[in-house]
């Protein structure tokens, strides 16, 4: 398995304050404690994109049996609960708080082969009517069951009058819950005062579980039920605004960075909000969306795509992780550029370690034609584009690539298409010829606005792909190199003085995304080191390493720039690649600071650790020292990555790798790149970096007139899939270029 993708993306859980205020008042309001199923920074966005294809598959599909007027999110679907109290004496349950679903129901005394625990470390609990002195069954002739089965569809000959009012309820992905309603006190907390709560309690008509399946028989995320927030009258909200005891209303405010927030029932005076309708004829809570916006540029869509009179609209739950949208909204949030006349748009990786730009061509008759990244792959025609020119063997840009140390010239020829071939580290390849087209960019035209703006670029049209890059698997349509020769798009816009010859990026390692910028930027100021003459790649001199303060012991010739040697800088690269004679003495190092805990090894090359604890309280900093005193101060959550709540492997990893002269390669990666701002100039031969939030913004100077403009950090969609807890994500960058005019 490659594990060379970027680290996962770190999702913040959230614990979530419940208000429900109950008294004999319309105008009343009340609370209860709520907490995040995702509690401990769920670093897979498999957990997240699995739980929520779990909730869709029920949530859109679910087969009700008895109609209930709602479908009931099950165990494992909903993201946060709560305790409540039911029965006399009153009892605990952990019951799952979802928008998407009606019914309150908990397991039940008649149910045996219900959990016994969980994995979410909560006791579980069966709810016995028999213990309870205020409890009722409630009969087939009961008001609240004849009205049940009254609901369109139902199967009003099952229920008799003499027999129990029983329920069940099939989900899509089979999974059930069954059993029968009874009616009992549930014990709520009712606000009394500014943040003061006393005890009040009303009655509730609820499921009581006897047999459940499938996800909702696993302990792996059991609780004891599920309390739902629809909109039909089974719910306990619509019950108790029935008896007039809370208005039917309720309003959330969840806290995505810090966790916490508030779940209050009944009305909220302050703050104010704005509204729109929810639509009727609905069981979810669909609201019609009319248009998106990116940054004020509005997304071209179909009248009819949100048309709510044909059942579509956008639903509003908080019990689903993501964003989801049909394919003509999602493809337009991925990040990609414009070739041509007209402008056609293609899906290209980003690489600092490469040169490059080239896109998939027609000619290619055996190119990817669909990617599991689940973005539309494209194929350039230079015929279907009005402003496009082949490049000959008798061009400039040939000719000066031809020209290169180590290119065979006498291949090109007067009259012949200007071809290449490029071959990667990992043996794929890509083949094809040389063409010019526009290109269209994003421009910096002020704070946090871009305008289009277009440029001449030559580029590869390739006809034929290999290995990886012939693979549907992670497929894009070609990649952007931003590697320091001449046919780079970077060098080509700066020789046309329409850019600056430098870059910057800013990795988000913790929330995944973040910003890449063309041009100069002016703030945070960085300390640089000089980039080595006469390499391919970012090289720079490496002159020591030290964990904790003490120097690691290193032959003077390992890092010997004039060797061609020295460090290569790539964030293209996830992890850190180091020669033996400084892998095998960093891994002591860091090994030695827990020598009572054993390593293990995952995938052959991974040392990893049990570790419950801050990891940078139980490991040493890594200290990298550049020429300029310029140092790279990588700490223990920065050179591990978790792969479990308490399982950290090391990023760093033995290069066997070697240069073109045959030098001992040092590789830096995004492992030790992420949550810096990093600038390559190659105006001034320098790379710099300092440490900086980058979910938050930097700034850029417009060279033509001097203004200088706020950028702020963009969360793109990945360019690499997860496939296992143990992958680490890539993502795809945004460009902005801050063009000269």
């Amino acid at each position: 398995m490659n594990m060379n993708k970027r680290r996962k993306v770190s999702v913040i859980g959230f614990v979530f304050i419940v208000i429900v205020e109950l008294c004999d008042l319309v105008s009343c309001n009340v609370v209860f404690h709520v907490q995040h199923k995702f509690a401990h920074n769920e670093r897979s966005l498999n957990v997240l994109k699995s739980h929520d294809a779990i909730r869709h598959r029920r949530f859109l599909s679910a087969s009700v049996e008895v109609p209930l007027g709602g479908d009931g999110s099950p165990t494992s679907a909903a993201l946060y609960f709560t305790k409540i109290q039911i029965g006399s004496p009153p009892k605990e349950y952990h019951v799952q708080v979802d928008t998407g679903s009606d019914l309150l129901w908990v397991n039940c005394i008649e149910c045996d082969k219900c959990p016994t625990k969980s994995d979410l470390g909560v006791p579980l609990a069966l709810y016995d009517p028999k213990g309870s002195s205020s409890s009722k069954t409630v009969g087939c002739n009961d008001g609240f069951c004849k009205s049940t089965f009254d609901a369109p569809g139902s199967k009003s000959d099952e229920c008799k009058v003499g027999m129990l009012c029983a329920y069940a309820v099939t989900y899509g992905d089979g999974s059930s819950t069954a059993g029968f309603f009874v009616n009992d006190i549930v014990k709520l907390a009712q606000v009394s005062g500014n943040r003061q709560t006393t005890s009040m309690s009303g009655n509730v008509t609820f499921g009581c579980g006897a047999k459940q399946s499938g996800e909702l028989g696993s302990s792996e995320q059991a609780l004891d039920g599920i309390v739902g927030f629809g909109q039909s009258k089974t719910s306990m909200l619509s019950q108790l605004a029935s008896e007039k005891k809370v208005k039917k209303m309720f309003s959330h405010c969840l806290d995505g960075n810090k966790g916490g927030g508030i779940f209050a029932i009944g009305e909220v005076v302050e703050p104010k909000v704005n509204t729109t309708p929810i639509l009727d004829d609905h069981t979810h809570y669909n609201i019609e969306l009319k248009s998106i916006d990116v940054n004020g540029e509005d997304l071209k869509l179909p009248t009819s795509l949100f048309d709510f009179l044909k059942k579509k609209g956008a639903v509003v739950d908080s019990g689903t992780t993501l964003a989801y949208f049909p394919d003509e909204v999602y493809n337009q949030l991925m990040e990609k550029i414009q070739i041509g006349s007209p402008p056609k748009e293609y899906h290209v990786q980003v690489d600092t370690g490469s040169d490059l730009l080239w896109v998939n061509c027609i000619e290619c008759d055996k190119c990817p034609t669909k990617s599991d990244l689940g973005v539309p792959l494209a194929l350039y025609d230079p015929k279907g584009s009005s402003s496009a020119k082949t490049v000959g063997c008798n061009d400039g840009f040939c000719k000066s690539t031809f020209d290169a140390p180590g290119s065979k010239s006498d291949e090109c020829k007067v009259g012949m298409l200007c071809a290449y071939a490029v071959t990667y580290g990992d043996g794929s390849s890509t083949a094809g010829f040389f063409v010019n087209d526009i290109v269209k960019l994003s421009q910096v035209s002020g704070n946090r606005q871009t305008t289009s703006m277009s440029g001449n670029v030559t580029f590869g049209c390739g006809a034929k792909q290999s290995g990886e890059l012939g693979s549907s698997e992670q497929a894009l349509d070609g990649i952007v190199g931003f590697g320091q020769s001449k046919t780079s798009m970077l060098s080509q816009l700066a020789s046309e003085k329409k850019v600056k010859k430098m870059f910057s990026h800013c990795l988000d390692g913790n929330k995944g995304g973040g910003i890449f910028a063309i041009g100069e930027v002016v703030e945070p100021k960085v300390n640089t080191t000089p980039i080595l003459d006469d390499h391919t790649h970012y090289n720079i001199e490496l002159k020591s390493i030290d964990v904790n303060g003490e120097d690691i012991k290193l032959p003077t010739s390992l890092f010997d720039f004039l060797k061609k040697k020295g460090a290569v800088v790539d964030s293209g690269t996830t992890l850190a690649y180091f020669p033996d004679e400084v892998y095998n003495q960093l891994m002591e190092k860091i090994m030695a600071a827990q020598p009572d805990k054993k390593p293990f090894v995952v995938e052959k090359v991974f040392k990893c650790y049990k570790y419950s604890g801050n990891i940078d309280d139980g490991f040493p900093v890594v200290t990298f020292h550049f020429e300029n005193s310029l140092a790279l101060k990588v700490l223990p959550h920065q050179y591990f990555f978790q792969v479990e709540d308490d399982e950290w492997c090391i990023g760093f990893q033995n290069s066997n790798l070697q240069s073109n002269a045959g030098g001992d390669l040092t590789l830096l990666g995004d492992l030790v790149l992420s949550d810096r701002l990093v600038t390559y100039d190659m105006e001034n031969q320098a790379i710099g970096w300092t440490d900086y939030d980058c979910s938050s913004s930097i700034k850029v100077k417009d060279e033509d007139s001097g203004n200088v403009y706020e950028v702020g950090a963009q969360d793109i969609s990945s360019s690499h899939h997860t496939c296992d807890s143990r992958m680490i994500l890539g993502l795809l960058l945004v460009f902005v270029a801050i063009l000269i005019n």
